[in-house]
């Protein structure tokens, strides 16, 4: 089952290719550009796989 990400709006939802330890969600690219800029704390978030469960930090 693929892991879609949580912040495209449908019907143009895309699959997730990263999620964020941090932020406890999966991103497609291009959302992930939007909400970890560089030059920010977010842009230090942990990058992980995309996941349907999060382990608890």
């Amino acid at each position: 089952m693929a892991v879609m990400c949580q912040f495209c709006k449908p019907p143009q939802a895309l699959e997730a290719t990263k999620g964020c330890a941090d932020c406890r969600s999966n991103f497609c690219n291009e959302c992930f550009k939007l909400y970890h800029p560089w030059g920010t704390p977010r842009a230090q978030h942990e990058h992980i796989l995309p996941t349907h469960s999060f382990r608890p930090k």
